[in-house]
Formats: C-alpha cells, structure tokens, sequence
C-alpha cells in the first residue's frame, strides 16, 4: 500500500494498492472492505491492522 497524493489525479484521502495474482488480489480487496466497514478481522497476514489512530500515518 503507498499514500495516494504521489500520484497524478489523487489526493491524501486515496490509497493505491498493488498486488500481483487474481488470488491476492481478491484476498487483499476482502481484508480492507472488512477492515472498512467494521464488520470483521481481516482473514489474511497480508494485511496489518492498526492498533489505534497513532499507528496511521
């Protein structure tokens, strides 16, 4: 995951996020939708899940 304001046409409120595999992809897009919406822990290690508002930056 990399910050969105580096690149063109976005800003500090997007996120880019590249993976290389359909599996990963799908995988990756279901851990932050959950992350997201609160509604579960994420399956996979791929993704941290911070512990507080001090460990996003």
């Amino acid at each position: 995951m990399r910050r969105g304001e580096t690149f063109p046409g976005l800003t500090a409120d997007h996120l880019r996020v590249a993976v290389r595999d359909p599996d990963t992809s799908r995988a990756v897009a279901a851990d932050l939708a959950a992350i997201l919406g609160g509604t579960a822990r994420p399956r996979s290690a791929a993704v941290a899940v911070p512990a507080g508002p001090e460990e996003i930056r």
